[in-house]
């Protein structure tokens, strides 16, 4: 390289390092013009195409992604074609999207146009509204997009299709088997398919198969509120083991995507008349949002939780990183908090009416979280350790009193 060329590399690399995307394209695309072909320039190619596909401008990474792509080796899975694939997908121009894949090394059903196969059960992390992210279960319909086939708690919808970036930020392990968790570059098609929620009464566990049978059968699901699982978000981008959901009998929240509410009706009242001992009660449309409000995400939290903190608060405030035993219905917003206890070991409990006193209606959450969707949870900040409060209805204030003592051996 001679000076103007080094200095341009020089200030490009600088510009990278300060993540500065922009001005590092520019360079680099001033180099290039200097010098197309030299033994380096696949590689200024790629990062100039990489900088635009970072600023989401997707035309130019798109026309520095098939200059980078005309300089790799096909086949060894350089990753200049998988951001060509990306910027061509985004863009509708499937012929070149197709040829990127297959040069990256990705064997592609036949055809022409849009990519249309079956690549496999996935994870990817979406904006859930409100600065949040939620974990999504869908089936990857090419390489870059996944249409979501799990219920939404956040303000997303089931049947949606989401286009993630290559590299996964996390693993679900299930029965043994690996499940990488990509990251949402955007939503690239929106569902039409609105949410319901629902109580059921179920006698037994074959009760609530035959309902996942019945919605299978018309390409529907469901998810019930005790599946919400609430993880830091360091936790949620490392590996984590989950447990399949076993049916049971007893009353249940659920989440039904369908068409419309006379759809679901319909399919409801079927269900119910094979055995007039189920019921499915308070069929309403889900708003936006059923996740807790916090600056992170309900699958994942932007801050770390600890259980013991040391009281009194200061300024009389729940700390932001408090964390706190609570029911799952309260997080999803189908209950309202009933009972709170401060244990004489400092940590929280705060509970619903009606939830089950088992170790699945719970989750370690974050009490800044459960204020925010419950403003009443703030008055009990001054709540001494050993003491607890009911409140039976919202409108009533808060009846404190030391907890009973528990029985020793």
């Amino acid at each position: 390289m001679d000076e103007i060329e080094k200095r341009l590399f020089e200030q490009a690399r600088a510009a990278w390092a300060a993540e500065q995307w922009e001005s590092s394209a520019a360079f680099y695309e001033q180099l290039l013009a200097l010098r197309p072909d030299g033994p380096d320039s696949h590689a200024w190619w790629f990062d100039a195409a990489l900088a635009y596909k970072f600023l989401r401008n997707w035309p130019k990474a798109y026309e520095l992604g098939l200059q980078a792509t005309a300089r790799a080796e096909t086949g060894k899975h350089d990753p200049a074609f998988w951001n060509l694939g990306i910027a061509a997908t985004i863009l509708g121009d499937w012929a070149v999207a197709r040829a990127a894949w297959r040069g990256y090394g990705i064997e592609l059903p036949p055809g022409e146009g849009e990519i249309e196969g079956d690549f496999g059960l996935t994870c990817v992390r979406v904006d859930a509204g409100g600065g949040r992210r939620e974990v999504l279960w869908g089936r990857r319909i090419c390489p870059t997009r996944v249409q979501v086939t799990s219920v939404p708690f956040g303000d997303r919808r089931f049947g949606e299709i989401v286009l993630h970036d290559g590299a996964p930020k996390g693993e679900r392990f299930v029965e043994g088997r690996r499940y990488p968790v990509f990251e949402e570059l955007l939503l690239w098609r929106e569902s039409q398919t609105p949410t319901f929620s629902v109580h059921l009464s179920c006698p037994g566990p074959d009760d609530m198969d035959a309902l996942w049978e019945s919605l299978d059968a018309v390409g529907l699901t469901l998810e019930t509120s005790t599946s919400l699982i609430l993880h830091p978000r360091e936790e949620s981008e490392g590996a984590i083991e989950l447990e399949q959901e076993q049916s049971t009998g007893g009353e249940f929240d659920v989440l039904i995507p369908a068409p419309d509410e006379d759809t679901l009706r319909g399919l409801l009242d079927a269900w119910v008349a094979a055995d007039p001992a189920r019921a499915a009660t308070r069929v309403r449309e889900k708003g936006s949002d059923l996740l807790p409000h916090t600056a992170g995400g309900a699958q994942e939290h932007a801050r770390e939780v600890e259980r013991f903190l040391p009281w009194p608060f200061p300024d009389g405030v729940f700390p932001e990183n408090l964390g706190v035993i609570a029911h799952r219905s309260l997080l999803t917003g189908q209950a309202e908090p009933y009972f709170v206890s401060h244990d004489a070991d400092g940590s929280w409990q705060v509970l619903d009416e009606h939830s089950p006193a088992e170790a699945d209606a719970a989750v370690v959450s974050c009490m800044h979280c459960l204020v925010q969707a419950h403003p009443q949870l703030a008055e009990l900040a001054d709540l001494p350790p050993g003491f607890e409060a009911v409140r039976a209805a919202s409108a009533q204030v808060w009846q404190r009193a030391a907890s009973p003592a528990e029985d020793t051996d």
